[in-house]
């Protein structure tokens, strides 16, 4: 694994550790979670533009990049689509459509490490 990748797992991982180790007890908590999920979305996101550089195909937007990951088998339908799931919660969070239904953002926040265990197998 390339050192690039490292980088991004790193900080994936580093996200990751303080989503499950802190609670929302407030505004400042939730902003900080935000920001995490967030980075850590990102970071995934991250991963699959290289992944798809790597594997000599154009790098498009993220939803189109996932797409090619399922065509060429990197990945299975489910993964796909756990992965777009997330994606559009960072659009959410990042462009705060519908002011945010916190429900949903908490519930992304408990289910990350899903999220992360497809990403990790792409960096494989």
């Amino acid at each position: 694994m390339s050192e690039r990748y490292l980088k991004k797992i790193e900080i994936l991982e580093r996200e990751l550790e303080y989503i499950n180790s802190h609670e929302i007890t407030g505004e400042v908590t939730e902003r900080a979670a935000l920001y995490s999920l967030q980075i850590g979305i990102e970071s995934g996101m991250d991963i699959i533009a290289m992944k798809i550089k790597e594997l000599g195909l154009v790098v498009e937007d993220d939803y189109t990049n996932i797409e090619k990951l399922i065509q060429g088998n990197v990945i299975a339908l489910k993964e796909g689509e756990r992965l777009k799931e997330f994606n559009g919660i960072r659009n959410a969070v990042v462009h705060k459509y519908n002011n945010l239904e916190m429900a949903i953002i908490k519930e992304a926040l408990e289910r990350i490490a899903e999220f992360a265990e497809v990403i990790f197998k792409i960096a494989e």
